[in-house]
């Protein structure tokens, strides 16, 4: 089984956020676990932390990253990449800007 962990880093994307946390919890194919998603709020002003927190409820696999101060994408990478699971084989980055994937998306 391969073993894949999601990462998105947000600002400020509560109007986002309620479409692909339910579309991330959703991918798979034959063969693969998605086994993390983690969402690194960077500065958000707004309820996207709310949102993550509620969608972790729901899925454990989800974990909010909090950063009380926007640093920047790359910053927010690296602490995706920090925080990642010995345990996985591969990451993939998802952006939650304009999220357009839909459920049929498989990783």
């Amino acid at each position: 089984m391969h073993r894949v962990a999601i990462g998105t880093m947000v600002f400020n994307e509560a109007a986002n956020l309620p479409r692909l946390l339910p579309r991330l919890s959703a991918l798979g194919a034959p063969g693969v676990c998605v086994t993390d998603i983690l969402v690194v709020c960077s500065g958000c002003s707004d309820d996207s932390e709310a949102l993550v927190r509620r969608a972790a409820r729901r899925d454990s696999r989800i974990r909010l990253v909090s950063e009380p101060r926007r640093r920047g994408k790359a910053a927010a990478i690296n602490r995706f990449l920090a925080l990642l699971p010995r345990e996985v084989d591969s990451c993939v980055l998802v952006s939650a800007w304009r999220s357009t994937c839909d459920t049929s998306c498989q990783v």
